[in-house]
């Protein structure tokens, strides 16, 4: 399976298997916003990526817990505490949050996938996606 078109988080997804993904932040027009990094800036704007079994539930996790500020999905709850105290709000009036995914074989195909797509982001940007927390088998195969 390729990757599928950006669409804003919180639109139906009816994809239910593995899968990698990215979330990216884009103004209002659906352009990507350049987000500063170490090494250079990404100019893709990917804020996350990530891998699931379940594509449906990982975004429906990701809705809920950016609206609590409490839930399953990690990345959601950074974001929340982020937008409500921090200026990333008085810095970025007007943004939506998108994702794109690739469906894989299975769960271990997709923490595979991962492992690679955020490897090269550090490579490219000297640091993990804004809401990642670590690189994945950081000292293994590069």
């Amino acid at each position: 399976m390729n990757w599928t078109r950006w669409k804003i988080i919180g639109k139906t997804c009816s994809y239910d298997g593995p899968a990698v993904y990215e979330l990216r932040i884009v103004g209002i027009d659906h352009n990507p916003i350049t987000v500063k990094r170490w090494l250079s800036e990404d100019r893709n704007g990917i804020i996350s990526i990530g891998e699931t079994s379940n594509m449906k539930d990982r975004l429906n996790q990701f809705v809920n817990a950016l609206n609590r500020g409490s839930g399953h999905h990690s990345e959601a709850n950074l974001l929340y505490l982020l937008i409500k105290h921090s200026l990333f709000s008085s810095t970025l009036l007007e943004y939506n949050i998108e994702h794109r995914y690739k469906g894989v074989s299975s769960k271990k195909e997709a923490k595979r996938q991962e492992e690679l797509r955020i490897k090269d982001y550090v490579k490219a940007f000297g640091e993990v996606p804004p809401l990642n927390s670590a690189i994945p088998n950081r000292y293994g195969e590069w």
